[in-house]
Order: structure tokens, then sequence, then C-alpha cells
């Protein structure tokens, strides 16, 4: 339990997460191009224990993941309700635990992968929304095609039934922090506007998943609709407390509502 006076595990989330929403919005105010919905995806890679009751309790339910073998641990004793993203590099080999574990994909890389995760798919009845990857930063530390061949990467995922390219997403470099990460950013708008304007794909890949702690400021200003963060919602929540009861209406606009 938190020490009588200080605030409770699920305090300083809430808090966090207030902050985090009054952010996105001024974002969007400020912006031409904004997105007219933002979405927070909870990173939990790093969450303390009773992450899952807390976001349940304060209303969140999209939940984000880098690892397969993570997530699927962790779901097994998270509340129901939730929607398990997929945010990292997923090797072939894990297609099937990935499959059975998420259920939105947000770093589909390559044909290479496309083709081991359709069967996979279709073997479980599922049809994935998937976000294509791009490397709009040019990072070698980074995967995703580069973005020169993104349209073409979309046209070629067409082929899978499986798999619904519901977008675009990308990731600035890490020593891009803040404003410096806006060239990427607007560069995957960019990509995301050509690919619907010239009706590439099954249906139009409007979707663009970019922005963590360090930027998504700047990702909203460029137009996000999907915003992946982590350590500003978990940065100084304490493990090992009890859940309180679900709070009171939100105070900040909720985007996905």
């Amino acid at each position: 339990m938190a020490a009588s006076g200080a605030p409770s595990p699920l305090e300083l989330l809430r808090a966090n997460l207030g902050d985090v929403y009054d952010r996105i919005e001024a974002a969007r105010q400020r912006s031409r191009v904004a997105a007219p919905r933002v979405t927070l995806i909870a990173v939990t890679k790093a969450a303390p224990p009773g992450a899952y009751d807390w976001l349940r309790a304060l209303g969140e339910k999209d939940i984000g993941e880098n690892r397969v073998a993570d997530a699927a641990s962790k779901k097994e004793t998270a509340p129901p309700g939730l929607v398990w993203h997929g945010i990292g590099h997923l090797q072939t080999n894990k297609v099937k635990k990935a499959v059975r574990t998420f259920d939105v994909f947000h770093a589909l890389d390559s044909l290479t992968l496309a083709e081991a995760l359709a069967p996979a798919l279709a073997a479980a009845g599922k049809v994935w929304p998937v976000y294509a990857q791009v490397n709009a930063a040019r990072d070698p530390a980074k995967g995703g095609v580069p973005p020169e061949e993104a349209l073409r990467f979309v046209e070629a995922l067409a082929a899978f039934p499986t798999l619904e390219v519901v977008g675009f997403m990308t990731m600035a470099k890490e020593d891009d922090p803040g404003d410096r990460a806006r060239p990427c950013f607007a560069t995957l708008r960019e990509l995301r506007d050509d690919a619907v304007r010239r009706g590439v794909g099954r249906s139009p890949p409007t979707g663009l998943s970019m922005g963590m702690s360090d930027d998504f400021e700047v990702a909203v200003e460029e137009g996000a609709t999907i915003v992946r963060v982590g350590r500003a919602l978990w940065g100084a929540a304490a493990p090992n407390s009890a859940v309180a009861a679900p709070p009171g209406p939100r105070t900040v606009p909720d985007p996905r509502s």
C-alpha cells in the first residue's frame, strides 16, 4: 500500500494520463494537420505490477507490448476487455503465438513476415488490422521499408486477405527527440496522404501510428492518429499498491470517444 498521505500508484497513473491527454489535445489544437481524434496506447513494457487493473479502472483499454512472449504471459492474468497491440519487431518463428496474443499489429516490416503471418491468421480464422512499418527516419537501427518503397509495399500486402492494412507506423531516431523528430513524422504523413490519394491497397490506409514519450506532441502536430506512450505514464507509478475504486468522469477530452 502507499504510505499514508502519499498518492497511490492508481492516483499517480490517473495524473499522468490526464497530463498526457492534456498535451495531446493542446498539440491537436495548435496544428492545422492534426487528426480529429488520437488514440493513446499505453505501452506496458516497464509497467509495475497491477498496471492492467489500474488501466481498466481508469477506462483505458489499448495496451502496447514490444515482445510477444511478454505480452502472452501478461495477458494470462490481465483483466478482460483490453485491446493488445503488438508494437515491436516480430520474428517469423513467433507468428503463431503473436496471432493468438495480439489484436492489432503495428510493425509489419517485410513481405517475408507477411507471408508467415497470412497462413497463421487464416488457420486461426482471424483478420489482423496492421500498420506497414516505414523507416521514415532512415535510421539503420530501426526496421521498416524505406519511404520510397512504402506504397509498393502496401500494394503488395493487398494480396493477403488476412492482413488489413489500416495505416503506417514509424519511429524517430533516439537521438532526435522533440522537434527534431518532425521531419520523420511529416514524411510518414505525406506518404499516407499520397497512398490515400492514389487509392493504394484494398482500403484507405488512413492511420498514422507514430510518437512516443519523448516526441508524441510533435507526432500529434504532424497528424498522428495513434501515439504509443510508456515512460510518461509509468515514471512515477510505484508497484505493490491495491487498486482503488474506479474514478469519476474524465476531466480531459478523450480522443477515442
